[in-house]
This record gives structure tokens, sequence and C-alpha cells, in this order.
């Protein structure tokens, strides 16, 4: 019996890959898992019909394109492809230092044109494949509550090509969910003070940057797609819903003075980068030694450079191969990073340098995580009626985003990840 499988919804896969030149396919060569995408056909079909006929005779294809739509839960990963489109495209730099963990900063100027970044996506599985390129993200937003931190993007396209075969051996793009649990928010008066003033009663946060580009159609006989797109003036909101409270009220008298309010939206994840820094100070002479998991080390010379240090603790059995490496040169001071399986254990390093000869011992742990950090000059605007919220007697805050001259930006937005290109 020879078994032929059927296009099933189930194995249907989404590989992406970043375009180079706005429209110009290119492999697809990430596996994007953790959302969830909606593709569908769109177009303008105009009939014609003859004098006296009751229907019509001719019918033309004027315009054809893709519609995409992409929910699902918010992640410290995957988010870089939809903010790419949306906020324009950047580079990655280190992140607090660290030799592998990345910040992705976007920040949408507030004239003139943001540079996008487009793609190439492929959708399907090993009985049928299609594949579309000048993916185009015109729309993103968020919703976070407590018990859920979801997404939701938009994208035009170019008409797809059907029956392709999906681009081989993609690499998976990990999956890092964002969780109600990790995130904080912040309401402060001026943008020096962004992040001071958490808001302790704060119920969900819903943004939404819409309206971000629209194709260019011009009349050229060679393109059945869109040739290029342009910027429009984005819709963007943030709601603010949180109990009706002295705090939750204080922004009646924002909205009625109409003051500008600086509004950060902070997530903290699992931990990408776990380093710990041993400073000597100074010393003349003599020794320490470093213990880990209660094991210590054998002496290790005031004046050992970092390859001596790393070889002292892999030594130790609580570092298995490939679990540490120290930089630093002749007297440190050294840094420690924890990797493989140790990459997220918060267990400290500690040690003695009762051995050394004058200087000043000192450890510090230093941890960086996965970041998602959203700031934005609002004004407040018109409120809700108040409602229940699980109990709560709550009030909603549709607030616009606006630019704010001292600042020079109405928002910027932190990702910070190990993903070092798209």
């Amino acid at each position: 019996m020879v078994f032929v499988p059927e296009v099933s919804t189930i194995n249907q896969r989404l590989q992406i890959g970043a375009e180079t030149t706005i429209g110009t396919a290119v492999p697809a060569n990430k596996l994007l898992e953790c959302f969830d995408t909606t593709v569908g056909i769109n177009g303008d079909v105009l009939a014609y019909g003859a004098t006296g006929h009751k229907y019509d005779l001719v019918q033309e294809e004027n315009t054809e394109w893709v519609d995409l739509t992409v929910s699902g839960a918010m992640d410290y990963n995957g988010i870089l492809y939809l903010l790419g489109g949306a906020m324009g495209a950047v580079t990655p730099a280190a992140y607090n230092g660290s030799a592998v963990a990345k910040s992705w900063t976007y920040t949408p100027p507030t004239s003139g044109s943001i540079a996008p970044q487009t793609y190439s996506m492929e959708q399907g599985d090993a009985v049928r494949a299609r594949k579309w390129a000048y993916t185009l993200f015109n729309s993103f937003g968020y919703t976070a509550t407590r018990k859920d931190v979801k997404l939701s993007a938009k994208a035009i396209t170019l008409p797809l090509a059907d029956g392709i075969t999906l681009t081989a051996s993609p690499t998976p793009i990990a999956l890092a969910p964002i969780v109600g649990k990790q995130i904080n928010v912040y309401l402060d008066s001026t943008s020096a003070n962004l992040g001071v003033t958490q808001l302790l009663k704060f119920l969900s946060v819903d943004f939404l940057f819409d309206g971000i580009y629209g194709p260019f159609w011009p009349l050229n006989r060679a393109n059945i797609g869109y040739t290029s797109h342009v910027d429009l003036k984005p819709k963007t909101t943030v709601k603010l819903k949180m109990e009706a409270d002295s705090v939750g009220m204080s922004l009646l008298g924002m909205l009625q003075v109409g003051s500008t309010q600086f509004l950060r939206v902070n997530a903290l994840g699992q931990v990408i980068d776990n380093n710990q820094t041993v400073s000597l100070g100074a010393p003349s002479a003599g020794n320490f030694t470093l213990t880990y998991k209660g094991q210590t080390t054998a002496n290790i010379a005031f004046n050992a450079t970092g390859a001596t240090v790393q070889a002292a603790l892999l030594l130790l059995s609580s570092f298995p191969a490939g679990t540490v490496t120290v930089s630093g040169g002749v007297g440190g001071p050294y840094i420690i990073s924890l990797l493989t399986t140790l990459a997220t254990d918060l267990t400290a390093i500690t040690g003695s340098g009762v051995g050394l000869t004058g200087g000043t011992f000192l450890i510090t742990q230093t941890q960086l995580y996965n970041t998602f950090q959203h700031d934005m000059a609002i004004k407040i605007g018109k409120p809700s009626t108040f409602a229940d919220d699980a109990g709560i007697f709550a009030i909603e805050w549709t607030c616009g985003v606006f630019e704010d001259p001292t600042w020079a930006k109405a928002q910027t937005l932190l990702v910070a990840n190990l993903i070092t290109a798209l």
C-alpha cells in the first residue's frame, strides 16, 4: 500500500529570511515556531458586462497581494522579526558589555522614513509549500495581563508562488516566551525618571502601532503586485487599565492639564549571560582561592592570567568541561562566564584573598536577562466607564503616544537576547 499524505494543517511550518534588498527573494533559512500565522491571497478583481446583458462576460485581475496576520505569545527572540519590519531595521550591539548577549534597540523616527527590514517567507510541508517576498509589517501591537502576554501583527507581501520546495535545514529560533509574571509597568513625569515609579495595582496594557506603511501601485504592466511602499501617519495608542484607587484616578488630573507622561513596560525573562568578576586590587604578592558549590581551587598566584584561573576552575568537578571561561590579563580583573548547563545557575562563586599581600579582594556576580523594555511618551486620553475586572473596581485610560521635543523621540523599544543576526 502506498500512502499519499494530504496537505495537513498541523504540519504547516513557517520559515523566514531577512532580505538584503527590499523585495528580492532570499532563502527562508530560519524556522519561526513561536507565532501563529494566517496567510490569505488578496487582490482587486474587475468584472465587465455587455450592455443589455444581466451577467458579466469578462473578468480581469487588476492587483494581487498576500495578507499576513501574526498572533500568539510574545517571545523575546521571535519578536525581533516583527519589530524590524514595523519600527525599522537595526544592528544589534553588545548588551551591557556582554560577550554573548545582544541588545536590539528600535526607535522609530519622528519624521522621515522608517527603513524597514523586509522578509522572504515560506510556509508549508513536504507535501506542498508556498513562498512570498517583500513581507512588510505595517502593524504591531501587544496586550499584557498577569494571565498572558499576547502580540498581534499584520503584513502585506507580494503575490505568492505555490508548489515550491522549502529551504532545507532551517535554523530553529529558540522559544523564549514572555509571561505576565515577568512584567513591571512604570509611569513617571519626566524622561529622566523613566522606570522609577512602578504602578503596583496595574491590570493590563494594550499597545497598538498601526497603519505604518501603505503599498505603492504605479501604472506598470510588468507588475501585478505593488512595487514599493510609502510611509503613512500611524495610529499609535496604549490603553492602561488599573484599579480605580488614588493612583489610578490620578491620571484624571494629567488628562485635565494635558501633561506628557513617560511610560515603561519592562519584562525580564531567563538569564542569558551569567558572569562573575574577580578583582584583586593591586597586590604585590601572594595567592587567592575560588570556591563553587562547596569545592575550592588550589592556590592561584596573584599575577595569574585568565587562562590560569580558568584551568584552576576546570579542575573542580563542579565545572564540567565547556561550562566556564575566564578572560583577563595578569593580575585580573577576571571575568568568569558560566556557560551551557551553568548559564542559568545563579549559584555564586565565592573565594578568599587572605593569602594576598595588599590589594582588595572582591567578587561581583552579574546576570543579564532576556529583556523587553518599551518606553513611550504619552498623553492621557479618554477613560472607560468604571468596570469590574475579576472583582477589582477598575478604570482604563486610552492614551496617545506623542513626540516629546526634549526627549527627541516618541517611543523606543529594547530587546535583549542571544540572537546575533536575523
